[in-house]
């Protein structure tokens, strides 16, 4: 039976809700000691009292920057490079080989190796940050290329169509689905990057803060900035999510006029 948006509104609203619910109690119960588990209400608290003396915007706002600048930089390079690898046989043994080799090494490794190289400033920041942009962008548009149907290569001939063509007006729509999916991924890894740089490095930004909030056992501080990490990063993720949608629709639009 197909529920109706209300019930699935409440079939997501639920389990948050039910955790929300036993945090609440466990921490009020005094089983664990606030500083191991502070009540929610006291982290909702904490949050607000940040929000408004303008503390955690300065900090959440100087991630965020970075978060997008170091996107920018790491998906620009990963579509570069995954269009490139997967057009390419030859540069997919060159660069893709090389690339490959160093993504299972974590990127929060590098941080020592970009503060040498770099320094405490933004440089080591947007290093770290566009190593764990990339590879996400740069491993599905590549596949997607790879997986380009056949069928579509054959049109292309029969068209005789010229490389730039092809590209432009095949390969590219068929690879946004997988582009946008790597975006989505790698705006999580961004993320995840500038907590640990600005944890080894940063004296403004949300690393920072719960940094500064764990050594001082403000442990509803720092629940209130993981939160509101969460948040944000969710709200990116819909906003890439809508984009998704619309060049979706564009693709159909655009491939049939071919």
């Amino acid at each position: 039976m197909k529920l109706s948006r209300m019930h699935r509104w409440l079939l997501r609203a639920a389990i948050p809700l039910i955790i929300i619910i036993v945090w609440q109690w466990i921490a009020s119960s005094g089983t664990l000691k606030p500083v191991i588990l502070p009540k929610f209400t006291d982290v909702l608290i904490a949050l607000w009292k940040v929000i408004i003396s303008g503390e955690f915007i300065k900090h959440i706002g100087a991630s965020f920057l970075r978060v997008i600048a170091g996107f920018c930089i790491g998906g620009s390079l990963g579509i570069l490079f995954g269009f490139a690898c997967g057009l390419f046989r030859s540069l997919e043994k060159t660069f893709g080989n090389f690339f490959m080799m160093l993504f299972p090494i974590p990127k929060l490794a590098f941080v020592p190796i970009s503060l040498l190289w770099f320094g405490i400033d933004e440089a080591s920041k947007l290093f770290i940050i566009s190593m764990g942009a990339f590879y996400p962008i740069f491993i599905t548009v590549s596949n997607g290329v790879r997986q380009l149907d056949k069928k579509y290569v054959e049109l292309a001939t029969v068209l005789q169509l010229s490389r730039g063509t092809f590209i432009r007006r095949i390969v590219l729509p068929n690879t946004y689905p997988y582009m946008i999916s790597g975006m989505r991924i790698s705006m999580g890894a961004a993320w995840m990057c500038i907590i640990g740089a600005e944890l080894a490095a940063g004296v403004v930004g949300i690393g920072y803060f719960l940094q500064d909030s764990s050594t001082l056992s403000q442990t509803a501080k720092v629940m209130a900035g993981m939160i509101s990490i969460g948040i944000v990063g969710k709200s990116m993720d819909y906003a890439l999510r809508c984009i998704e949608k619309r060049i979706s629709n564009w693709r159909k639009a655009y491939t049939g006029s071919l």
